[in-house]
C-alpha cells in the first residue's frame, strides 16, 4: 500500500529543513509538507515553495524512471538541474573543474 498527500502550509509553526535543497525553513516562512507511505515506509517532508515545483519539474521529466529516487539536499534552492549531465558537463559551478 502506497500513498501520498502534498499541502501548503502559510506559516511554519518549527524550524525545518527544506528536502531539495538542505536550507532552513524559518519560523513563520510558507513550506510544502509532503507525505505518505512509499516503498520504504512512512515519510514526511518539508520544502521551500520553489523548491517543491522544482522537484515536481524534475520528477516528471522523461528519464525519471519509476526505480529513480530523488536525491535529497542535494540541489540548489529552487533550482532543477538535470538527472544526468552529458560527459564532461554538470552543474554550472562544477563546469571545468577538476577533481
Amino acid at each position: 500500500m502506497s500513498f501520498h498527500t502534498r499541502r501548503a502550509v502559510k506559516s511554519t509553526r518549527k524550524l525545518r529543513v527544506c528536502y531539495w535543497c538542505g536550507v532552513r525553513i524559518e519560523v513563520g516562512e510558507p513550506a510544502v509538507r509532503l507525505t505518505g507511505v512509499g516503498p520504504d515506509g512512512w515519510y514526511d517532508e518539508h520544502l521551500h515553495p520553489e523548491c517543491d515545483r522544482a522537484c515536481d519539474e524534475y520528477v516528471r521529466r522523461p528519464e525519471f524512471g519509476p526505480g529513480d529516487e530523488v536525491p535529497s539536499q542535494e540541489h540548489p534552492r529552487g533550482v532543477c538541474w538535470p538527472l544526468r549531465f552529458p560527459a564532461g558537463q554538470g552543474p554550472p559551478e562544477l563546469v571545468g573543474e577538476e577533481p
